[in-house]
């Protein structure tokens, strides 16, 4: 179950955009954490295949 605070509006969060993306990526990449960015890359591949 997930409170909701009074002070902080609900709704849907705006997308990341191109440039956050490529920031996230790059620094998966110098971590070497592969999963992590294997883990991402498919999201943005899924997001990308069904757009809204």
């Amino acid at each position: 179950m997930v409170l909701q605070s009074p002070n902080q509006p609900s709704g849907i969060k705006k997308p990341f955009r191109l440039e956050e993306i490529w920031r996230i990526r790059t620094r998966l990449e110098i971590k070497s954490n592969i999963m992590q960015l294997a883990l991402l890359n498919l999201a943005v591949d899924i997001v990308n295949a069904f757009p809204i």
